[in-house]
């Protein structure tokens, strides 16, 4: 239910910000967007949470998929197919939903940026600023005891940030057409 709610309010600024983006004050309003989605990612991933007395560090990029998909591959081994089969019930439902959420959560930072700062709207420096962004975040949680260090948490936030530039160039860009993109960015992907 989160993962829908989250989803549906990113279409929705997504589609107030295309609807106004003629308007003279809309790089106003996209900074002031930024601004209170910065702090409510904060919030939410930082402020928000209580003290633990755990630390937990994973450095080990897409372990995540790896602790999710082994009963999988025991029930594949065990019985073929049919023992895969029957252990696909076995992947957690909040391991998918943490992926989800975690790449939901910077798609609004993939479009927001390059709205506000116009030398940002190349697809590098946007995947960047999401990761540097994201790190950020983690080695609080991890410092702070706030929340765990976690590097697939990094990666899903950087994949969030591609999305929210592919939005961008897609339906916020002020040169928003095929021949355009083509001709400036083909180098860049």
């Amino acid at each position: 239910m989160s993962i829908l709610i989250t989803a549906i309010g990113e279409i929705v600024v997504l589609m107030m910000l295309r609807k106004i983006r003629e308007q003279q004050s809309f790089r106003y309003l996209a900074l002031s967007v930024l601004a209170v989605y910065l702090v409510g990612v904060l919030l939410i991933t930082v402020l928000l949470r209580t003290y633990d007395n755990e630390t937990m560090i994973n450095t080990i990029p897409l372990s995540s998929y790896a602790k999710m998909f082994t009963p999988i591959v025991d029930g594949f081994k065990m019985n073929v197919m049919r023992g895969a089969i029957d252990r696909l019930k076995w992947i957690d439902y909040a391991s998918r939903s943490c992926i989800v959420l975690n790449i939901l959560l910077f798609v609004p930072l993939g479009y927001l940026v390059p709205l506000c700062i116009r030398k940002t709207d190349k697809w590098y420096l946007i995947l960047a600023i999401g990761i540097v962004f994201s790190a950020i975040i983690e080695t609080t949680q991890l410092l702070t005891h706030r929340g765990w260090f976690d590097v697939d948490d990094t990666l899903h936030n950087g994949v969030g940030t591609i999305i929210g530039w592919l939005c961008y160039r897609r339906w916020l860009c002020p040169m928003n057409n095929i021949k355009h993109f083509k001709r400036n960015y083909r180098d860049d992907l």
